[in-house]
């Protein structure tokens, strides 16, 4: 605990071999940006609190916890880790699809849907997974090898929806069909577009 509390730390890389990160670990870190941490499991309290962490934090499938307030402060932190355990997956050809939340899901509002799940890489977001959601407001998918595919109507009627950043393979029909409070869409990779992907989006 408190390992490297207030020190002017910039990167942190940890082996896969550890497998929590303490209270307090970094807190106040000032100078902490570059953060590497996918064999760690669990994360305390405060242990990233008040560090200008960015969207350079990289952890992977196996982070199970992490404390309330372990991002307390962060500003600059996009999207704080997104579980694997807040959602609900089938098994594909070559991974996982996702097809909703979980009960584990906790509410957060600022999504990334994970990369992989028990190592296997998510592959697609099932048809309707998140039809008619009222809580996401940001959704952000990261560029992985297996291209993404989001399925008609994943997301149709997700009124609380306001920004998505889309590294993907192919959007489905009416994918975001009815999301009346998108504000903004950055889409990169893209091969395909159904039509009515983003209809009736005022």
């Amino acid at each position: 605990e408190e390992a490297f509390a207030g020190s002017s730390i910039q990167a942190v890389s940890l082996s896969d071999k550890t497998k929590r990160i303490g209270a307090r670990a970094f807190k106040e870190c000032k100078s902490l940006y570059n953060i590497y941490i996918c064999g760690v499991e669990e994360i305390a309290e405060e242990a990233f609190a008040y560090c200008p962490m960015n969207d350079n934090l990289v952890y992977s499938d196996k982070l199970t916890q992490y404390a309330d307030n372990a991002f307390d402060g962060c500003t600059e932190l996009d999207i704080k880790p997104t579980l694997t355990s807040w959602f609900t997956y089938e098994k594909t050809a070559d991974g996982y699809a996702i097809t909703g939340f979980s009960d584990a899901y906790t509410g957060e509002p600022n999504i990334l849907i994970p990369d992989s799940v028990n190592g296997m890489p998510v592959t697609d977001i099932a048809e309707n997974a998140f039809e008619g959601n009222a809580t996401i407001q940001k959704l952000k998918i990261r560029y992985n090898s297996y291209h993404v595919r989001v399925g008609n109507r994943a997301f149709d009627g997700s009124t609380s929806l306001k920004v998505v950043d889309l590294h993907v393979y192919e959007i489905g029909e009416g994918a975001f069909y009815d999301c009346n409070s998108l504000e903004q869409s950055n889409v990169f990779t893209i091969m395909n577009i159904d039509r009515e992907a983003f209809g009736d989006c005022d």
